[in-house]
């Protein structure tokens, strides 16, 4: 979600506190620095949990009472069949389709 870019940390990466005072104050930064990482995951957990039940809530309590087993529709039941497979998925931005090269004529005669 974040734009947060981990990296491997070298020894002269970590500050050397200078005195014991500079450490606690390098200790409290860290532990403040975490607690606002928790806390901002714990945030969008929250957001993420939301957005789930809003699309269990959105599905066809019909379709999916039962996800074990695949229900049997009626054949009188006209919503549902106009879907005969699952659905397409939707156009990747900047990809191209794939088409095939063509090939030479091969002379199949003998």
């Amino acid at each position: 979600h974040s734009g947060f870019k981990r990296h491997s940390m070298r020894e002269e990466d970590f500050q050397r506190p200078g005195s014991r005072e500079e450490a606690q104050e390098l200790l409290w930064q860290e532990r403040r620095r975490l607690e606002a990482a928790l806390e901002r995951q714990q945030k969008e957990m929250l957001e993420d949990q939301r957005w789930l039940h809003q699309e269990v809530q959105s599905l066809d309590p019909k379709i999916f009472l039962n996800s074990a087993v695949p229900p049997l529709l009626p054949e009188k039941e006209t919503d549902y069949t106009q879907f005969t497979g699952p659905p397409r998925k939707p156009p990747r931005f900047g990809a191209q389709p794939l088409q095939a090269a063509p090939t030479a004529r091969l002379d199949r005669t003998d």
